[in-house]
């Protein structure tokens, strides 16, 4: 038996065109048989059937297409594929189009040759392994002739039997062409759904009235300043103090920090230092245990009292040391460290006219630690109380608007902050966590609380019955805090702009001129006291009254303004 040079591979209806090559490049065998189901995608384009080509072109493999489908025939005929009906029929290659298509290109823009691989079409493509017909099972691994691709044969119609013609009589009759009709109905319709649609849109959508009203108004530049006081109940415009409520909230807040202390846990020096009283007043003198005795810069302290007898002087000078009057005392350094391991020497006691000589110092070692330090809590003190006092003004200010006040951010008055630490100051540690609890408060003021205090300071300017205000200006009004007594009394300063009018209701007045030409809503809105010029338009051409819907209406309000400061 031959050497079986083919390679037989099945291709599943949802291959995509890399997969099918992919499969081909990886054959061990230079013919390479692909056996295609019914409708294979992939295979339905020249550009696939090209790359397909050109793939099996340089891994040197020779294809042969095994199928029966009549719309793949086309496209390996040009690109130049053999194609078998069966895996024991010799291979062919199909008519391709009339066509030039040996230079055309696939996606990467490189053309792709249609010169056809070297398969010998006179044997078939069992033969073509390199096996005698008779073995075509071995050349083809064991496939049987029933591995076949079936064909879908459309059958044929049958025509219809004919009726037979009906002889015209004589007199023909004339039928009523009922496509015409039916047609000319259908223009009708769509003619009046047109004119319909297009009526309501100029009678309904379309009119707009635009209405501009010209005003005239006086603007006040109001600074006023007033006390904010929670506790009050009642306006008293006389004294200008408002009724305030005040608003709470706590806030707690936490941050890790890196401790930065660092605390000297090593032995303490000590030594002995003889103590000498010259206090010339004639009495015996206790120093007690803890007493100070300093020299350049570093601290001992005795370990335990002692009384020293009445100094000696001779005239002015001294002699307690002299007569032996001195006194030693244990004493430790203050601190731990090798720098207070001193030579003897003189040392200056915390008492006026103790006096004192020690002897060499020694034993004092330093071991540095890193541990909390009160630095640390503080540093992050400031940066809790910052970060807390921004949400507190935020969360205030939600409550105070949600109580249908306005309010007054630079009243926030923040309690002392409770400060913990974990670990405590002075413990060691390399990170700590600190805690800030701290209580807030907020003033706020309602807006009508406002207007009577701007009211009251208008009246002084103009008569508000022939002219009323129609803008506080309380939207934009600012407020400043000059003196903080408590948290629920201050003294604020208010600036607004107060602006005194005409005061007309738009969507009442829309109402009001419905349906009303050009000559009568200019006279109905001229009605108003104040109105010193009105304008109206219509849109489009044809519209001349106000429409009937309000929101078809806009109403603009233009003011003629006369500035005053107060």
């Amino acid at each position: 038996m031959a050497e079986n040079n083919k390679d037989t591979i099945y291709i599943d209806i949802d291959d995509e065109i890399t997969s099918i090559i992919d499969k081909v490049t990886a054959s061990k065998h230079k013919i390479v048989a692909l056996v295609l189901p019914k409708r294979a995608s992939a295979l339905q384009s020249v550009v696939n059937m090209k790359l397909l080509k050109r793939a099996s072109h340089e891994a040197g493999k020779s294809i042969v297409l095994i199928t029966s489908e009549t719309n793949l025939l086309p496209l390996a005929g040009i690109v130049g594929l053999y194609v078998a009906k069966t895996l024991q029929t010799k291979p062919v290659i199909p008519a391709a189009p009339e066509k030039d298509t040996s230079t055309e290109t696939v996606e990467d823009g490189e053309p792709v040759s249609t010169e056809t691989d070297e398969v010998d079409p006179q044997k078939s493509v069992g033969e073509l392994s390199g096996l005698p017909d008779d073995e075509p099972e071995a050349a083809l691994g064991a496939v049987a002739v029933e591995d076949t691709i079936d064909v879908d044969v459309p059958e044929p119609e049958v025509p219809a039997e004919q009726p037979e013609k009906v002889k015209k009589s004589k007199k023909d009759i004339k039928v009523p062409n009922f496509e015409r009709f039916r047609l000319l109905l259908i223009l009708g319709v769509l003619a009046l759904v047109v004119l319909g649609v297009g009526g309501y849109f100029a009678l309904n959508v379309l009119p707009k009235a635009r209405i501009v009203v010209k005003t005239n108004t006086t603007t006040f530049s109001s600074s006023l300043t007033f006390s904010a006081n929670s506790e009050l109940k009642d306006i008293d415009l006389a004294k200008a103090i408002l009724p305030a409520t005040g608003k709470e909230v706590k806030k707690t807040d936490t941050l890790k920090i890196t401790a930065t202390g660092t605390k000297n846990v090593g032995d303490k020096a000590k030594g002995t230092i003889t103590v000498t009283n010259c206090i010339n007043d004639g009495q015996s003198h206790t120093i007690p245990a803890g007493s100070s005795f300093s020299s350049a810069g570093a601290s001992f302290l005795s370990d335990v009292s002692i009384t020293l007898d009445p100094a000696l002087y001779s005239g002015s000078v001294c002699k307690s040391a002299t007569f032996g009057l001195s006194r030693d005392v244990t004493v430790t350094a203050s601190q731990s460290g090798d720098a207070y391991n001193f030579s003897a020497r003189s040392y200056a006691s915390a008492i006026a006219g103790i006096s004192g000589f020690g002897s060499a110092m020694a034993g004092g070692t330093t071991k540095n630690l890193t541990v909390v330090s009160q630095q640390d809590l503080d540093k992050a003190k400031d940066q809790l109380t910052d970060k807390s006092k921004d949400a507190a003004v935020t969360d205030l200010s939600k409550q105070v608007k949600d109580a249908k006040l306005i309010p007054l951010a630079e009243t926030l008055n923040g309690a002392a902050p409770s400060i913990t630490s974990v670990p405590n100051v002075g413990d060691e540690a390399t990170d700590v966590t600190v805690t800030s609890v701290t209580t807030y408060t907020m003033l706020g003021i309602s807006a009508d609380t406002f207007k009577k205090f701007l009211e009251a300071d208008t009246k002084k300017q103009i008569d508000l019955t022939k002219q009323p205000i129609v803008d506080y200006g309380l939207d934009k009004a600012t407020f400043h805090v000059t003196d903080k007594r408590s948290g629920s009394d201050q003294t604020v300063s208010l600036q607004a702009t107060v602006v005194a009018g005409t005061k007309i209701d738009a969507d009442s007045l829309k109402k009001e001129i419905i349906g009303k030409k050009r000559g009568a809503v200019q006279q109905t809105v001229q009605n108003h006291p104040g109105v010193t010029d009105v304008n109206v338009s219509f849109s489009p051409f044809w519209v001349t009254s106000v429409p009937t819907k309000p929101a078809k209406t806009t109403v603009v309000f233009e003011q003629t303004n006369k500035g005053a400061t107060h």
